[in-house]
């Protein structure tokens, strides 16, 4: 082996570690610049974290009141949003998610290198082509079409933070993390679909698996909370987190990450 060859060997490994930090720092940017825009909704809105709306492309829904239809429009307000005769927002994505999944059956959902949306398949039905990389914390969400003390599509309305003054800990509250779906409601009882680098396979219907993959250096995911602080969270630290008003952060639960 020749010096050159030998340097080679030695220094590829910290030269893609070095990238791979690199990406997980752009990453925390786009995040901030997320926070930012939901931030700026939320001052617009009487201090709203968008509003949830049901239904479906399918069932006359409109994709453009999902929070990425909300959130494109207040961050590119000049822009022109779905439509049945155009692709919606390729919103602001983690430069690991650089691809759309090739194949069914899967699909239009997200994984370490994959962008959840995708033009074609069943998911326009719910997202309008709009593709990212990001899960937006669903708790979050204004319930107002659920009268006080029912239950939202999820469980009760009094788990939801709907706006920005109900959250008592914002530093734990996180609104924005790296996800294999565009939105997750996690409950202190899921665990994970055992899989950490695709979360949809399979698909077991746990919503904390949206967010449990292991994207960024050291098995971590990044996300953004309510205070606009960022960070990089290991598996279990997901668990620690304040998702809704109701979640027990002292569960110790361990995915092994």
């Amino acid at each position: 082996m020749t010096i050159i060859a030998l340097l080679i060997a030695i220094l590829l490994p910290s030269l893609k570690a070095a990238r791979a930090v690199a990406r997980s720092a752009v990453c925390m940017s786009v995040l901030h610049q997320y926070q930012l825009t939901q931030m700026n909704f939320s001052l617009d809105n009487d201090w709203m974290l968008f509003r949830h709306m049901q239904g479906n492309v399918a069932t006359g829904g409109n994709p453009n009141l999902r929070w990425a239809g909300q959130f494109a429009t207040q961050m590119f307000p000049q822009a022109q949003l779905y439509t049945a005769q155009r692709r919606g927002i390729d919103l602001p994505a983690c430069p690991e998610a650089t691809q759309l999944r090739p194949s069914p059956p899967y699909a239009g959902f997200g994984a370490v290198p994959y962008l959840w949306g995708q033009p074609g398949v069943w998911t326009d039905t719910w997202l309008g082509d709009y593709t990212g990389s990001y899960a937006f914390n669903a708790w979050m969400y204004e319930m107002s079409q659920f009268p006080s003390g029912t239950t939202g599509t999820h469980g009760p309305v009094s788990r939801y933070y709907q706006r920005v003054p109900n959250i008592p800990q914002p530093a734990i509250a996180p609104v924005f993390v790296d996800g294999a779906w565009c939105e997750t409601w996690p409950m202190h009882t899921d665990g994970t679909n055992g899989n950490l680098e695709d979360p949809y396979t399979p698909w077991t219907g746990i919503e904390m698996s949206r967010v449990t993959m292991t994207r960024h250096p050291n098995g971590t995911v990044n996300g953004v909370f309510a205070d606009g602080s960022s960070r990089s969270l290991r598996m279990k630290d997901l668990w620690t987190l304040k998702w809704n008003q109701l979640f027990n952060t002292n569960t110790g639960f361990d995915p092994g990450g």
